[in-house]
């Protein structure tokens, strides 16, 4: 599978400040990438740099195999930007901001009715995109901001905080049509965020930055493996008088037996349930659980 972004030892300061420290990290094609870390650890930094809107201070950036600074042209046209403030012109309708942004990338008139069709559904715009963006919810402006970072339907979407100040049912509404434009359109998506329980259920791969340095990359399991304890199989029954495995009791009759093999998870499990069994314990409940994403991060 081919790498859509490529990052090689990037730094970056502002000043005298050092907001990057030599991040690595690469992104495959057709993937969900969650940029977590708090504000100010370099975040949107990473994005203005992919993007080509500031200097690199050293390393590379290179999107689909081609370095940003040489192609700046064709990553714009690649990609779609929501910044967590997006800028909207607060005297026009929704929908002539949508035409305005739409009718800077050249989009040709078919292309951009369908694409303005098929937005529109996804966010159900049409029943207020009339109106002027000044007389806007907060989430109707957001709407109409993401449908303008979608409208050319991008190879790449980096979206900056997109659910931020939204009411749950935009929320949902939002995580749905990210997952659509992975799985139909086949994009990439570059989600920056400090909503860990948020960015667990949508993305597929993460990058842990904190203070400009990339405390740790991969899928939700290969950072589990990070850390011996953060799997366990949580039994609830009446454990044996004698048993050498690492048990911990969390509750009454309620145990966390920690999985040491985590290369044949299954295999272990079931020497683990048998061997307790056989000692003398009885097991009304059985189920394996780990870490969510949010204790693995604040474990770095």
């Amino acid at each position: 599978m081919q790498d859509v972004l490529v990052i090689d030892n990037v730094e970056f300061s502002y000043y005298d400040k050092k907001i990057l420290k030599g991040i690595t990290f690469k992104i495959p094609e057709g993937r969900i990438f969650g940029f977590l870390g708090p504000n100010g650890a370099g975040k949107t930094t990473t994005i203005r740099l992919i993007n080509g809107l500031l200097e690199l201070e050293s390393g590379n950036i290179k999107v689909f195999d081609r370095d940003v600074y040489k192609n700046i042209s064709f990553v714009h046209s690649i990609s779609g930007v929501l910044t967590e403030t997006a800028s909207l012109y607060k005297n026009l309708s929704g929908k002539d901001n949508i035409l305005f942004f739409a009718s800077l990338r050249g989009l040709p008139k078919n292309i951009l009715e369908s694409n303005l069709n098929w937005i529109s559904n996804r966010l159900e715009l049409s029943y207020f995109w009339d109106k002027k963006v000044k007389d806007m919810s907060t989430g109707m402006r957001k709407r109409i901001a993401i449908a303008i970072a979608l409208i050319h339907k991008p190879s790449i979407l980096f979206l900056d905080e997109p659910t931020s100040g939204l009411d749950p049912e935009t929320t949902y509404m939002v995580k749905e049509l990210m997952r659509e434009f992975v799985t139909e359109i086949g994009s990439t998506i570059f989600l920056c965020t400090h909503f860990l329980k948020e960015a667990e259920e949508i993305c597929d791969l993460f990058g842990l930055i904190r203070e400009g340095r990339l405390l740790a990359f991969g899928t939700l399991e290969e950072l589990i493996k990070k850390f011996p304890y953060s799997l366990y199989l949580k039994i609830k029954g009446i454990k044996p008088e004698n048993i050498d495995l690492k048990i911990e009791e969390v509750d009454k009759n309620t145990f966390h037996l920690y999985i040491d093999d985590l290369s044949n998870i299954n295999e272990y499990t079931s020497y683990c349930i048998t061997k307790w069994i056989n000692s003398g314990g009885k097991i009304y409940e059985a189920k394996i659980e780990h870490w969510n994403l949010e204790k693995i991060y604040f474990s770095f």
